[in-house]
């Protein structure tokens, strides 16, 4: 004999079932804020030198939207703190790239020190 169950009862396995399926959606797929992240291999469009709080940051937007980041989805700009090391060294495989048509790709952490997740800090470049 069928059973008749109420809404309420519906209700609750539905919540069961949505939160499930939730927890099985892959930690990739889910985007954070202090991810490690490999950018695509775009050319370097356009390259950015912003002054803020008394130092520079380089900032580099590739051809095309954003640098199709997995776990930093619509990060349009890749960014380093002119102080750190290496970054003159970024700043000079960037502009042969955006001066020869070469692809670049980086390599570093989703977001800006505001949390924004347009933003990936640089801690490595490849050509």
């Amino acid at each position: 004999m069928a059973q008749i169950y109420g809404a309420e009862y519906i209700g609750d396995k539905m919540k069961l079932f949505m939160y499930l399926l939730l927890l099985s959606i892959p930690h990739f797929a889910m985007s954070a804020i202090g991810d490690k992240v490999t950018t695509q291999s775009f050319v370097v469009k356009e390259v950015r030198v912003q002054l803020y709080n008394n130092d520079a940051f380089y900032y580099f937007v590739p051809q095309g939207s954003d640098w199709s980041a997995p776990n930093c989805p619509a990060a349009a700009y890749a960014y380093i703190k002119e102080s750190q090391a290496g970054a003159e060294a970024i700043l000079s495989v960037a502009l042969t790239s955006k001066t020869t048509n070469t692809p670049v790709r980086f390599t570093g952490t989703c977001g800006d020190i505001s949390g924004s997740p347009g933003y990936i800090g640089i801690t490595d470049i490849i050509m």
